[in-house]
């Protein structure tokens, strides 16, 4: 046991950690490298060199160096994590996921690696996966907004419109404001033939973003299938307005006038 080297490459990984904290990543990576070249059998000094890597941009070292950990320590979660980031960060997202389940695996309760988890099957098209993902997610930080609004995305995006609605009420509770959220709850009650609730939440988003063309178009196309024409001329032109070069609305207009 080589005591000498581990004191020294103790007194590296400090002052990496220090720079590392303080934000200068390339001093933490000096440091660190040579902490490493001390004692090789560290997987901690590993793993904070490849998340030193990710911070400037470095998504192979990251890889490389985050490998590293795991194969000293198979059961380090945190290196896992960092491992999947940089697979993720290099648009490898089927490893990107193999490394967030071997994450999962050993620390099955960190919100984190489940949302990126989620993120990676969205890449690769697996939505129901996806979907299991963020609602683990929720389940583990229910104010996470981001992830309140992404499964909004994803049952919209699969059809799911009620649950789809019930996702993005979350995110009005923890986010009144948010007018993307009342926005994409219009297009939710319209695609299940609430006209009126979409009427009610396309005309809040527009309260709270008025500049906006999209809640306004929405609108214009209900009232013209309502036929309350003047809603829908009125509607239109709050787009044209937003955006003349909106040649669908024009043509709406066109058909209505």
């Amino acid at each position: 046991m080589n005591t000498k080297n581990e004191k020294s490459s103790g007194k590296w990984e400090k002052k990496g950690i220090e720079q590392f904290k303080d934000q200068d990543y390339k001093a933490a990576i000096r440091f660190l490298e040579k902490g490493a070249k001390e004692n090789p059998n560290d997987a901690n000094i590993w793993n904070l060199l490849g998340v030193s890597y990710e911070k400037i941009g470095n998504y192979q070292k990251e890889v490389q160096y985050c490998k590293m950990a795991v194969n000293i320590e198979p059961k380090n979660a945190s290196a896992w994590y960092n491992l999947g980031v940089g697979y993720t960060k290099l648009n490898k997202h089927e490893r990107a996921i193999d490394c967030y389940l071997k994450s999962i695996e050993i620390e099955p309760n960190q919100a984190h690696t489940w949302f990126n988890l989620g993120l990676g099957y969205m890449h690769i098209k697996k939505f129901q996966n996806s979907i299991e993902s963020f609602q683990k997610v929720v389940k583990l930080q229910n104010n996470n907004l981001k992830a309140w609004k992404t499964l909004g995305y994803l049952y919209s995006k699969l059809g799911n419109h009620k649950e789809a609605i019930e996702s993005f009420k979350k995110v009005i509770e923890r986010d009144p404001l948010n007018a993307t959220a009342y926005y994409n709850m219009g297009v939710n009650y319209f695609n299940i033939g609430e006209d009126l609730n979409a009427i009610q939440h396309y005309e809040k988003s527009i309260e709270i973003q008025p500049n906006n063309e999209k809640p306004w178009f929405n609108l214009g196309v209900i009232y013209s299938n309502l036929e309350n024409y003047p809603k829908a001329i009125e509607s239109f032109e709050e787009v044209i307005k937003i955006n003349p070069e909106n040649q669908e609305a024009f043509n709406y207009l066109d058909k209505l006038k």
